[in-house]
């Protein structure tokens, strides 16, 4: 599982030379690459992907966005 999940790294930092806050969120948000119980959003029996957090620094702004899974909620906070 480790090495498959290093190939869909390599795979989506070759499709993504010049990424972006919401294309890294969007690989981590994927459930479609393997099966449920691998894919990198995961869903196993007693554990599963429940968030993912973001922190974006452009000169001296910072935000952090925040997607719960759980909730589906979404936050955006200015730091």
């Amino acid at each position: 599982m480790k090495q498959q999940r290093k190939l869909w790294f390599a795979d989506w930092l070759t499709d993504n030379e010049k990424f972006n806050q919401k294309s890294i969120l969007s690989f981590h948000q994927n459930e479609n690459l393997g099966t449920s119980e691998t894919s990198i959003k995961m869903k196993r029996e007693n554990v599963e992907t429940v968030s993912t957090t973001s922190i974006l620094k452009i000169k001296e702004e910072v935000s952090l966005k925040y997607v719960d899974y759980v909730t589906e909620a979404i936050s955006s906070v200015l730091v």
